[in-house]
């Protein structure tokens, strides 16, 4: 299923990216130099020639992700022993980088800041761009870029600094039959099938036990082949897997 939606929004954003430039091609061969453009509309010009092929490539990078994901979700048999242990705590400056990609390559996310986009641009072309009554949708665009990660990295920071769990150092001990995490005040073990996503980023690997809990592991505090090792493992479970980097 996730190959066919990753080859259609492709093929869709593809079709668009090229119904755009030919439509921006018969523009610029027939623009007329003595027509008096104003600087809104100058702006509002460059600013789809940024936009919309932003949003195209955007999808086509969604379709590929799709496709690929498709692929990482074979389970593979695993035959070796799996027994790794390391130690330590989550970073802040690692966890707000995570939270801050988890946040923003959410498919809602593009297409809030899409729809604000084209709304944007329609706006600087419209003949009540000066209206005084307007200026509060003149700043949403705006606001939304600066404001929401603001907002976000504030809340990152409470959660940080109020969650024991991201604080305290914990001892970890990864087997072929499950997760055992352990400190001074917790000792917890799950099997492996307890959880229903394993999802790789640049510098952890998240366990979900539901969609909205994750246990982090630090790929930073695990020995490279280590690493290796435990990304062959999660291909012999039956889960959902997302990021794995294969190759």
């Amino acid at each position: 299923m996730n190959r066919i939606l990753g080859w259609s929004l492709i093929t869709l954003c593809v079709l668009f990216f090229m119904v755009f430039g030919i439509m921006v091609y018969s523009l610029s061969t027939t623009f007329n130099s003595e027509v008096d453009l104003t600087a809104n509309n100058i702006f509002a010009i460059i600013a789809s020639l940024i936009i919309f092929p932003t949003l195209f490539v955007l999808g086509i990078l969604k379709g590929i992700k799709l496709i690929k994901k498709n692929e990482s979700n074979k389970i593979i048999e695993f035959d070796g022993t799996l027994s790794i242990k390391f130690s330590g705590k989550i970073n802040f400056v690692d966890y707000r980088n995570l939270i801050f990609e988890l946040t923003y390559k959410k498919p809602k996310f593009y297409y809030i800041f899409g729809a604000m986009a084209i709304y944007f641009v329609m706006f600087l072309t419209s003949d009540s761009l000066y209206d005084g009554n307007n200026i509060f949708f003149i700043l949403i665009f705006p606001g939304f870029l600066i404001g929401s990660p603001i907002l976000t990295y504030i809340q990152i920071k409470k959660l940080y600094h109020s969650n024991k769990m991201l604080l305290g150092n914990f001892d970890y001990i990864l087997t072929n039959d499950a997760i055992q995490i352990t400190s001074e005040s917790a000792n917890s073990t799950q099997k492996w099938d307890n959880f229903i996503m394993i999802k790789e980023t640049k510098k952890f690997f998240l366990l979900y036990q539901n969609k909205a809990i994750a246990t982090l592991l630090d790929k930073g505090k695990m020995k490279d082949e280590e690493v290796v090792t435990f990304r062959q493992f999660i291909q012999s479970l039956d889960l959902i897997k997302e990021g794995l980097r294969l190759k």
